[in-house]
């Protein structure tokens, strides 16, 4: 099960569950079209966040942003001080429902 630890609201599904992709992701479900292979970075220390906010963090991205921004090219973790460095590369809030809807 993935927690989620933030709400958007979607066109689609209106208020629904929100995770954090790339902006290749992010085109891909605007086109209804899935991208290369999705690729999940979980940043797992969340012992000093609020409990109502103690959802998993986790970022959604592609292979192209493999190449371009030099992340993970598999499945990880990192500490949780690292989420700032990756998010600020260009991610943005997407539907949960849209997401798994195309890519699971």
């Amino acid at each position: 099960m993935l927690f989620i630890m933030g709400r958007i609201e979607c066109r689609q599904h209106g208020v629904t569950g929100m995770i954090f992709t790339c902006p290749h992701i992010i085109q891909s479900l605007r086109d209804q079209e899935k991208t290369e292979r999705i690729i999940r970075v979980d940043f797992p220390d969340i012992s000093d966040i609020e409990e109502k906010y103690n959802g998993d963090r986790k970022l959604f991205y592609c292979t192209r942003c493999v190449v371009e921004q030099g992340f993970p090219s598999e499945n990880s973790e990192m500490p949780r001080d690292d989420f700032s460095q990756m998010y600020d590369k260009g991610f943005d809030p997407a539907c949960w429902d849209c997401f798994t809807k195309l890519y699971f």
